[in-house]
Parts: structure tokens; C-alpha cells; sequence
């Protein structure tokens, strides 16, 4: 039997061909990537949100428990103060992190000698508990400690550091500065920022600034437009961020 070959040659991509595929990767990858920074940016959001809620739960829990509040007081500046604010960076909490976490320094106050607030060890202050030596600090997704307010008396409530707008039965409140690290409240950047100058002094003509974002009411309305820019990816445990 006589058996034949065929010698037609393969077929491969023309140059127009390639062109397109690359084209189309390159717009698949256009729309995923976003999508996925944004996945990721949400799924930081939530976990800040929950590491401030479980702060506020574990300061509680720690007051029912031994009838005072985490820190200790040698490390507070002014403790007759009505409300204490800490921030988690192991240097500003007066050991807060130390109690809630129960390091061997924090079992000096924590008799019950439980954690009560439990999150990923880290070995970079991001996104965990950074423990270095004796300092132990607590850092949001992005790197940067939360803040914690605490109020000293029995009776009363805190309020909101951004609106002054009082927030009913709550003894602490805890929050993050977000993806730009940035939106602290007045009172720790300058103590005697909100004066009633601010009211009187409205209707001046403002800084580049200062100038307001749009006729809207403004949704802090003791910040100029930059500094509400800043605190607009706050994350909070006593209300939505999307609020």
C-alpha cells in the first residue's frame, strides 16, 4: 500500500492577530486591576472597622471585669482629665495594649489574665500586634495606630472628636485615619483649634484652602475642605464609613 504525506505547512498568528489578543489583555487587565485594588481597599476598611469595634468591646469587657479602665495611670499626663485619648502606637496608650492583649507587662493590671481583644501578630507595625521588646502597638491595614477615647467618669458620654455631636452611653470609642493616614481630630493636632472665633470669622474671605468643596453643607462643619478631604476615609466604631 502506497501511503502519502501532506507537507502543508501550520498555520500561525499573523502579526493582526497578535495585536488584538494583546489588546484585549491589556483591557482585561485595565478593568481587573481596579477591581481588585478595590477588593482589597474594602476588605482593609472591614478589618479596621472590626479592630475598632473589638478595642471599644475589649475596654468594657476589661471595666466589667475589674471596675477601671486598661492604661496605667502613671502614664497619663493629666488624670483627673474626663476624657483620656490614647493611641495604639505602644509609646501614647499608657500600656492599653500591654492590658488588652495580656503581654507579661500587661498582667500587672489584668488579673483576670485573659486577652481581651485578639488579632494577627505582625512582624511590621501593619495591619496587627507589632510586638517589639517591651513595646507592643497596635497598627491598622495601613500602617498606622488607631485612636482610643476613653471616658473616666461613671456617669456621661463621649462625643464624636470630628462633629461634637454627643454619642449616647458610650464609655469609649476607637477609630483609624484610613488609606491616607491622615484626619486626626483638632484636639490632638492643636488643643485650642475650636474656639468660638471659628463662628465669627465665617463670613471672611478664605484661604485656597479652606474654600468649601460645594454649596452642600459640609460634613464637618468645624474643618476646612483639605482637612475633611483628609478624615473622609476614617474608619470608626461608632458609625458607618459610609455615613
Amino acid at each position: 500500500m502506497k501511503m502519502t504525506f501532506s507537507h502543508q505547512a501550520k498555520k500561525g498568528f499573523t502579526l493582526i492577530e497578535l495585536l488584538v489578543v494583546i489588546a484585549i489583555l491589556g483591557a482585561l487587565a485595565g478593568v481587573g486591576i481596579p477591581t481588585v485594588l478595590s477588593m482589597i481597599e474594602r476588605s482593609n476598611v472591614t478589618a479596621a472597622n472590626k479592630v475598632c469595634k473589638d478595642l471599644v468591646a475589649g475596654v468594657q469587657a476589661f471595666k466589667d471585669d475589674h471596675g477601671v479602665l486598661p492604661y496605667n495611670e502613671e502614664k497619663i499626663d493629666d488624670s483627673e482629665s474626663e476624657v483620656i485619648v490614647l493611641t495604639t502606637d505602644g509609646e501614647n496608650d499608657a500600656d492599653l495594649v500591654h492590658i488588652l492583649f495580656n503581654t507579661e507587662i500587661g498582667k500587672d493590671f489584668n488579673t483576670e489574665g485573659r486577652p481581651y481583644i485578639k488579632t494577627d501578630s505582625v512582624e511590621d507595625p501593619t495591619g496587627g500586634l507589632y510586638e517589639n521588646g517591651d513595646v507592643a502597638g497596635l497598627y491598622d491595614p495601613w500602617g498606622s495606630p488607631y485612636y482610643v477615647f476613653m471616658r473616666t467618669s461613671a456617669e456621661g458620654s463621649l462625643t464624636d472628636p470630628f462633629t461634637n455631636t454627643l454619642l449616647r452611653n458610650q464609655y469609649c470609642i476607637a477609630y483609624s485615619t484610613g488609606t491616607d493616614r491622615a484626619g486626626k481630630h483638632h484636639d490632638l493636632d492643636a488643643p485650642k483649634a475650636k474656639s468660638t472665633k471659628k463662628g465669627k470669622n465665617k463670613k471672611k474671605k478664605k484661604s485656597k484652602d479652606e474654600e468649601d468643596v460645594s454649596d452642600e453643607p459640609l460634613r464637618y462643619p468645624d474643618y476646612t475642605a483639605a482637612e475633611q478631604e483628609q478624615i473622609a476615609d476614617n474608619v470608626y466604631s461608632w458609625k458607618k464609613t459610609e455615613d
